[in-house]
């Protein structure tokens, strides 16, 4: 297969590369592009680093437990599911890479974004050295055609203005038959009409809608649910959003949206 080494490991096909302390990460953005408010390397100071080093744990802990982690547990169990020797994984949005977690320890954990923090990075790096990652544009993904065999998205395709581009480029790096897995807000839920709009995100779908939305663009449900249960906490006392694992039949009682899609070539 072209475009990927034998263990899962994707050949990117960028123009730059940006170092990272004595190693260097692939990248379509010049070093001089990169703005820590936007895209590139999101750089911090060495007392911002030990904050970041001794908070983090508490935060993850109290963000696992009522306000994300599910999301991230949903999608994890959704990948076991399509994992095998052979799988190339690309994490499209791959944020913070807690997604790695859930990958056997020999596989590769491939993630684009177009912004990633120095800090989870040598986190990440720390327990899971199997991790490739590219700063690029979802719209301009630097792999060869049909490479991937599992594409992941995880909270991210709300966020793109140009997503009809992003899908194109999903559609072309994957294999025929490859599977997606994807999670999107449901922005049409009741924390989003009691606390107002996210005001990052771009797209709204309904659940049926996204499914539609995806067909159009080549990719097939497989399965899909919604789950999340809003905890209508005072605004002017928590500003955090805090969520259940909830499934609710209602679809604006839940606050997110599950999927497993088939791509079609």
């Amino acid at each position: 297969m072209t475009g990927v080494s034998h263990t899962g490991k994707i050949i990117w096909t960028t123009e730059h590369q940006l170092p990272i302390a004595e190693q260097s990460m692939s990248s379509t953005i010049a070093l001089a592009e990169c703005d820590c408010e936007r895209l590139g390397l999101k750089m911090d100071s060495r007392g911002r680093l030990v904050l970041k080093r001794f908070g983090w744990p508490l935060l993850k802990i109290r963000n696992d437990l009522l306000v994300d982690g599910f999301i991230k547990r949903e999608v994890g169990g959704l990948l076991a599911q399509y994992l095998h020797e052979d799988t190339v994984l690309l994490d499209v949005g791959c944020g913070d890479m807690s997604l790695s977690r859930f990958l056997p320890v020999d596989m590769w954990y491939n993630g684009l974004d177009i912004q990633i923090s120095q800090f989870h990075i040598a986190r990440v790096l720390k327990r899971k050295p199997h991790t490739n990652l590219v700063l690029a544009s979802a719209a301009r993904i630097p792999v060869e055609s049909n490479t991937v065999t599992l594409l992941v998205s995880t909270e991210t395709l709300e966020h793109i203005r140009h997503v009809d581009e992003a899908l194109r480029e999903m559609h072309r790096v994957a294999t025929p038959g490859s599977i997606l897995v994807c999670s999107i807000p449901n922005n049409h839920c009741l924390k989003y009409q009691k606390k107002g709009p996210h005001p990052d995100h771009v797209n709204n779908w309904t659940f049926q809608g996204f499914a539609d939305f995806m067909a159009r663009h080549g990719f097939d449900m497989v399965e899909g649910y919604m789950k999340g249960y809003w905890i209508p906490l005072p605004a002017r006392l928590f500003k955090t959003s805090y969520q259940l694992p909830l499934s609710c039949r209602d679809e604006r009682l839940n606050t997110n949206f599950f999927y497993v899609f088939k791509t079609i070539k």
